[in-house]
């Protein structure tokens, strides 16, 4: 279902919680359904909205409802700085690039929580 100017866009608490999280606006995640640059559908029959704003990445994931679009999540790419996701980036790419005994300190690194 196509956005049209009546159409309301309801947020879920998880939602909420990730735009705070990930410093994403409720307008821009409004922008990128109102206005999305690609559209998809996910293995849960979501919709995938993705815009570019300001060289950031910014998708949400809402599903349709008769009383509107309710927004399941949101992420940009790349993480802003700061964040939780962006530690993840971090370590993600740390552990892809160390060796055998450098994926080992991470890992042991992690669950010790140094």
């Amino acid at each position: 279902m196509a956005y049209s100017k009546d159409t309301r866009i309801i947020f879920t608490n998880h939602a909420k919680k990730r735009l705070i999280d990930r410093k994403i606006s409720e307008y821009e995640a409004c922008q990128t359904i109102q206005y999305p640059d690609s559209t998809g559908a996910n293995q849960n029959g979501a919709t995938e909205f993705r815009k570019k704003i300001n060289a950031i990445y910014i998708t949400v994931v809402a599903l349709y409802k008769e009383n509107g679009w309710v927004v399941v999540s949101v992420w940009r790419d790349p993480p802003a700085q700061g964040t939780l996701d962006a530690r993840h980036s971090m370590l993600y790419r740390a552990y892809q690039k160390a060796g055998f005994w450098g994926k080992i300190w991470i890992i042991i690194r992690e669950q010790f929580g140094f």
